[in-house]
């Protein structure tokens, strides 16, 4: 199975991110981190290897105890998605430092690059690039061009300094593009487009910048069921690592505390065939007995107390099984669409809405 989804990524995709995918289904996270260490300071990742490598890091951080660091790398990704959603059964591991990072930037804000006008006498005097919200420490450059009606332009390559690059441009009327990078190099967010830049006029009101980079990755509410498959290769492929570190969390079977609970009851149920003897023997004794009778009452109390412990464990552990097994029969129909649409095939019919009437269990 693991063979089959590493073969169905694109071939876009670092091959690194491939790797350290292999690692972590083999549960040898820290030869994952390894990998996904050394790719931080790849400069050619692309916006879409770059929320897969936050994605991975959060979950690698997290699977060796890191929280610190699994919170770090979730902010990074939820400062570019803040839509994001791990999987609704999220192993706590995971889901706690999520959860910190989910925090810290609904207080922060995602984030966010905006062009704020300079203005003296009706005419721009320099215009400021300013840097709000999470990870807005990672912007390690500033990247911008600023070109006038005529063609003339003025490119800049600076270190922002406490959020803010101001750019000396002057005019009546100026478009700028501007991009903040890491240190990698690698394109965080952007105001406007090489062949769209944004105009900005003398007007002294911030110019609102759309904040998410290209490709744009739309990930399915928590809530959502497998009928929802981004359309995006990079959200499919961010999807596929959720549910496949899902899947190797969970657990199968009753559980340990169910088999011991029904396990420990069963050994008292041969109790209550031992005081069924006793205790009638001592209410039919001459001198009624008062060993025999708490004996038997014991026995008696003991057999129904561990019929009632059987009974707790198996249908916990039942229901427990079951739920497993409808968990894995979803997540495992959304992953073959998933990999349907990385395979460039049609996925109508593997999308399909599931009623729970139609799921059947080998016996």
């Amino acid at each position: 199975m693991l063979a089959a989804y590493l073969a169905l990524a694109l071939a876009a995709e670092a091959p690194q991110l491939q790797q350290a995918r292999a690692h972590m289904e083999q549960l040898d996270y820290r030869s994952a981190d390894a990998v996904l260490t050394r790719l931080e300071k790849e400069p050619s990742l692309g916006p879409a290897d770059v929320l897969v490598l936050f994605q991975l890091q959060g979950l690698v951080a997290a699977s060796l105890g890191d929280e610190a660091r699994a919170v770090a790398a979730f902010v990074r990704l939820l400062a570019l998605r803040p839509a994001h959603r791990l999987s609704g059964s999220t192993t706590p591991k995971v889901a706690r430092p999520f959860q910190q990072a989910q925090a810290q930037v609904a207080r922060l804000g995602p984030l966010s690059l905006s062009l704020a006008v300079r203005e003296h006498t009706g005419s721009i005097e320099a215009v400021d690039v300013v840097l709000t919200g999470a990870s807005a420490g990672d912007v390690a450059r500033v990247v911008a061009r600023c070109t006038t009606p005529t063609g003339a332009h003025l490119d800049f390559d600076t270190v922002p300094s406490g959020g803010l690059v101001r750019l000396p441009c002057q005019g009546t009327l100026l478009t700028v593009h501007a991009r903040a990078l890491s240190a990698a190099g690698w394109t965080l967010i952007e105001a406007g487009q090489p062949d769209a830049p944004l105009t900005v006029l003398p007007s002294g009101v911030s110019v609102p910048v759309k904040t998410a980079p290209v490709p744009s990755v739309t990930l399915r509410p928590q809530d959502e069921g497998p009928s929802s498959v981004p359309a995006d290769p990079a959200a499919a492929r961010l999807r596929l690592d959720e549910i496949n570190a899902e899947l190797r969390a969970m657990p199968d079977g009753w559980g340990a505390g169910n088999v011991a609970l029904t396990v420990i009851g069963s050994l008292f149920i041969p109790a209550l065939v031992v005081g069924g003897f006793t205790l009638p023997a001592g209410l039919l004794a001459g001198s009624m007995d008062r060993a025999l009778l708490i004996t038997g009452v014991a026995c008696v109390v003991g057999g129904i107390a561990g019929i009632v412990m059987a009974a707790v464990g198996v249908g916990n552990g039942t229901s427990r099984e079951r739920t497993t097994r409808e968990r894995k029969f979803l997540l495992n129909r959304e992953r073959q669409a998933l990999e349907a649409q990385l395979r460039g095939e049609r996925t109508r019919d593997l999308v399909r809405p599931v009623l729970m009437s139609e799921l059947s269990w080998p016996r």
